[in-house]
């Protein structure tokens, strides 16, 4: 059920599920999610020309819009390594392409990474410059028809390795290496790893340049993604000013559990006094929609599948930090 007097809210496919990308984007759909964001990784997934379509017709006959999140954990568009370097630009060609095909509104990238060990300032000075350079191939070669390109910022959770694109002044700095040809996807969890409030970074990188925020939460010293909670004051301050300045970019909740996403889901309505799907009602909630039943692993609990479902033939443990 599509809620158009609420702000676009949408769901990432970081969720665990065991489902194909048709699978979560009818589960998503059917919980009142306007956006989903179809994630290449962390759990690998390639689609098929019939799902594809599928795809395309659900998003017609539901009134919901696509995005695409571009490889992050396989592939590094600032590695030192030529071949590598030449493997991740291959990659992020392949999700723009994907996210043209089903028709999504726009294609999220990150900046590249270092080793702590590896970090000097030639090899930093590389490591931008190839971010910079692997991105705007993708923006050269495009039509004027696919899909916008955003740059997401960056967590430094962790002193395993230096990223680019975790500032402010880092994603200002991207944006006009590419010409102002990309956007931002914003991540309000990745900005506590430096401190920085969320209101702070949409009014300094200019709320028109924000195609879309992921919404999740943490403690500050690790990316959690944890679900959405009423009592966290810079959500709420965030929130506020979305309202009030009349923002539209939408709200993407990116949390690991089904259950998390529904939770979060149920913050953001209230916020904006507004009811769940079938709450008014008073109706049971429907499979697939507010239980995850429509993409869990048959013979399943949401729970249990959360626990122990493997991928890959390895335990689902934790996800790495994205």
């Amino acid at each position: 059920m599509i809620r158009p007097d609420v702000p676009v809210i949408g769901a990432s496919r970081f969720t665990e599920y065991d489902g194909s990308f048709l699978d979560f984007a009818r589960a998503a759909a059917g919980a009142g999610f306007r956006l989903v964001e179809l994630k290449i990784e962390p759990v690998p997934r390639r689609t098929s020309g019939p799902e594809e379509e599928a795809l395309r017709a659900l998003a017609r006959k539901e009134g919901i819009a696509f995005t695409v999140h571009a490889p992050y954990l396989s592939v590094n568009i600032g590695d030192l390594d030529d071949e590598l370097f030449e493997e991740a630009k291959r990659a992020y060609a392949d999700a723009r392409s994907f996210a043209a095909r089903i028709e999504a509104r726009t294609v999220t990238f990150h900046a590249g990474k270092i080793s702590r060990e590896a970090w000097l300032p030639k090899t930093w000075d590389i490591c931008r410059k190839r971010s910079i350079q692997g991105i705007a191939g993708i923006l050269d070669s495009a039509p004027s028809s696919a899909p916008q390109a955003a740059v997401e910022n960056l967590g430094q959770f962790t002193l395993e390795y230096v990223k680019y694109g975790v500032t402010v002044p880092e994603l200002l700095d991207i944006r006009r290496a590419l010409g102002g040809r990309t956007g931002f996807t914003l991540d309000l969890g990745h900005l506590r790893s430096c401190r920085i409030s969320p209101l702070t970074a949409a009014r300094a990188l200019g709320p028109e340049t924000i195609f879309q925020a992921h919404l999740h939460s943490n403690g500050g010293d690790r990316d959690d993604h944890g679900p959405l909670s009423e009592h966290d004051g810079d959500l709420t301050a965030f929130l506020d000013a979305y309202a009030r300045n009349g923002w539209t970019f939408p709200l993407t909740v990116e949390v690991r559990r089904w259950e998390d996403l529904i939770a979060s889901r149920d913050v953001l309505f209230r916020f904006f006094r507004r009811t769940p799907p079938g709450a008014a009602e008073g109706r049971e909630p429907i499979a697939g929609t507010d239980s995850p039943s429509g993409i869990v692993a048959p013979g399943k609990t949401a729970k249990s599948t959360v626990r122990d479902r493997r991928l890959g033939g390895q335990t689902a443990v934790q996800h790495p930090s994205d």
